[in-house]
C-alpha cells in the first residue's frame, strides 16, 4: 500500500487531497452549450486557469471577460445568463 511507503503520510492527508479536482480534466467531457465569465482581477481563480478550461473544451462555448472584476460576477453576465436560460428552457 502506498501509505506504508511514505513516512509521515496519513490516510487523512490523502483524503484531504482528494477534495481538490482540477476542472480542466473534466472540460473535454462537457457537451452542452457553455457560457463562461472571467474576471481578470480574480485572485482566487486566476484567469489563466479559466482560459485553460475554456481552451480545453470542444463544445459550443462563449466567454465573457471583465477586466475590472475579481471573483464576483458582473450584472451583465447574470442578465445574459438569465436570457439564455429563458430562451433555452422557458425559465423565469
Amino acid at each position: 500500500m502506498y501509505l506504508k511507503t511514505q513516512p509521515g503520510l496519513t490516510l487523512d492527508k490523502i483524503l484531504d487531497n482528494l477534495d481538490y479536482f482540477d476542472v480542466k480534466n473534466f472540460a473535454p467531457n462537457i457537451k452542452c452549450r457553455f457560457l463562461m465569465s472571467i474576471g481578470l482581477l480574480d485572485t482566487y481563480v486566476p484567469p489563466t486557469n479559466d482560459y485553460t478550461v475554456f481552451n480545453t473544451m470542444t463544445t459550443n462555448k462563449k466567454i465573457m471577460v471583465f477586466r475590472d472584476y475579481g471573483h464576483d460576477v458582473s450584472p451583465l453576465y447574470i442578465e445574459l445568463e438569465n436570457a439564455r436560460m429563458h430562451d433555452q428552457f422557458g425559465l423565469y
